[in-house]
C-alpha cells in the first residue's frame, strides 16, 4: 500500500473514493438532521467534521490528480478520452470547494435560534445533494476514462503513461 501511495495515479484513485463515500453518507446525515429539525448538536458537529474532512480529502485527491496528469502524454489520447479527461479535471477541481461549502453551512446550524437551525439544516440538505450529484458526475467521468477509454491502463491502446507505453511490445519482441 505504501508503494501505491508513491504513484500519483494510484494515490489519486485511492483518495478519490473517500470523497465519494462522504458525499453519499453526508446526504443521509443531512436528511437525519432535517428530520430532527436541526436539534441534534451531535449530528450537527458530525456534519461539520464530516464535510471538513471531505474537503481536505477532495483537495488531496485533486492535487494527486494534478500530479498524475503531469505523468500523462495527452497527445496520444483519443478525442473522447481527452474530452472526458478535461471534464473530469475541471469538475474535480471544484469538489473540495463544494465540500467546504457544506461544512460551512453545517456550521451555521450551530446557531441556537430555532428558525435559523431549521433554515440552515434545509440549506445543508440542498448543498449535500448538489455536492453528491457533482461528485457522482466527476466519478462517472473518471470511471469512463479508465474502464471505457483505458486511460492509464498498460494494456490499452489509449494508455498514455510514458512509463508503461511500449513495455509489453518490448517484452514480446525478446
Amino acid at each position: 500500500m505504501i508503494e501505491s501511495l508513491s504513484d500519483p495515479a494510484q494515490r489519486h484513485a485511492m483518495l478519490a473514493h473517500l470523497p465519494i463515500a462522504i458525499s453519499v453518507l453526508g446526504v443521509l446525515l443531512a436528511i437525519a438532521l432535517l428530520i430532527r429539525a436541526g436539534r441534534s448538536g451531535t449530528l450537527r458537529w458530525i456534519l461539520v467534521s464530516f464535510y471538513g474532512l471531505g474537503a481536505l480529502l477532495a483537495y488531496l485527491a485533486e492535487e494527486s490528480g494534478e500530479e498524475a496528469h503531469h505523468k500523462l502524454d495527452v497527445v496520444g489520447m483519443t478525442q473522447q478520452a481527452t474530452h472526458l479527461f478535461e471534464e473530469h479535471a475541471q469538475l474535480g477541481e471544484k469538489v473540495w470547494i463544494a465540500m467546504l461549502a457544506c461544512a460551512v453551512l453545517a456550521m451555521l446550524t450551530l446557531f441556537k435560534h430555532k428558525a435559523v437551525r431549521w433554515t440552515t439544516s434545509s440549506l445543508v440538505l440542498i448543498a449535500t445533494l448538489a455536492t453528491a450529484m457533482m461528485v457522482a458526475e466527476v466519478a462517472h467521468h473518471g470511471g469512463q476514462m479508465v474502464y471505457d477509454q483505458g486511460v492509464g491502463v498498460p494494456t490499452s491502446p489509449n494508455n498514455v503513461n510514458p512509463d508503461t507505453v511500449g513495455h509489453d511490445h518490448d517484452e514480446q519482441a525478446h
